[in-house]
C-alpha cells in the first residue's frame, strides 16, 4: 500500500527503511524525516508523517525495539 502519494513510497519501503536505520541509531531516534532519506527523498506535504510514524513503531517493536 502506498504511503507517501507525493513521493510514491509504499510500506514495504517504509519498513526497509526503518530496518536499515535501525542498524545506526535507537528506535526511540527514528523519524519520518529519517525515513525520507533512507529512500532519498523529502517530505513534500507531510500528510504521510503521522501514518509513517505508526509504521516506525510497528516496525521496531516486531524487532524488539522501542520506538
Amino acid at each position: 500500500m502506498i504511503i507517501c502519494h507525493c513521493n510514491v513510497i509504499d510500506c514495504e519501503r517504509i519498513e526497509t527503511a526503518v530496518g536499515e536505520a535501525l542498524q545506526r541509531m535507537p528506535a526511540s531516534c527514528i523519524k519520518p524525516e529519517h525515513v525520507f532519506s533512507e529512500c532519498g527523498t523529502k517530505p513534500n506535504c507531510g500528510c504521510c508523517c503521522e501514518l509513517m510514524g505508526m509504521i516506525i513503531e510497528d516496525v521496531a517493536a516486531d524487532l524488539g525495539q522501542r520506538a
